[in-house]
């Protein structure tokens, strides 16, 4: 019995090597190809835009650099004053509505007289809710 049970003929290994070559070759023209296409398309965005700047460089012009304060301990005193003065001065907040504000020292002593309202306190009208002033905002501002 004469029979063969394996391959007498090892692999062609020169065929392999071209098969490899051919990738490497075909892989080669690809990035060639990719690469020429590439610096093709980036100089012809630069003719259509003008040249392209970096990550970092804007294309806006710059901010305008912060505004200092001349002389910060007048202009801080300036502001306190005004503050000042609102919070010592009777003034109309909504003169519609008769809404006032009385100075900060004012509404210390009538509240130290008159003490907070309590909820539920017989004789005391209870003033809205939190949701009910929240509606009538909205109803205010509704057009």
């Amino acid at each position: 019995m004469n029979r063969e049970d394996h391959e007498v003929k090892d692999v062609d290994s020169s065929r392999i090597l071209q098969f490899a070559a051919g990738l490497v070759i075909l892989l080669l023209a690809t990035c060639l190809v990719s690469a020429i296409y590439f610096f093709w398309l980036s100089h012809r965005e630069q003719n259509i835009t003008g040249p392209i700047m970096g990550p970092l460089a804007s294309r806006m012009p710059p901010y305008p650099p912060p505004s200092l304060e001349v002389q910060p301990g007048i202009e801080l005193q300036e502001i306190r004053d005004r503050e000042s003065q609102i919070l010592s001065q009777y003034r109309w907040v909504d003169r519609e509505r008769k809404m006032v504000a009385i100075p900060i020292e004012a509404a210390m002593v009538l509240l130290v007289e008159k003490g907070l309202p309590v909820a539920g306190e017989p004789g005391v009208e209870n003033g809205p809710t939190w949701l009910e002033m929240m509606q009538q905002r909205g109803k205010e501002a509704a057009p």
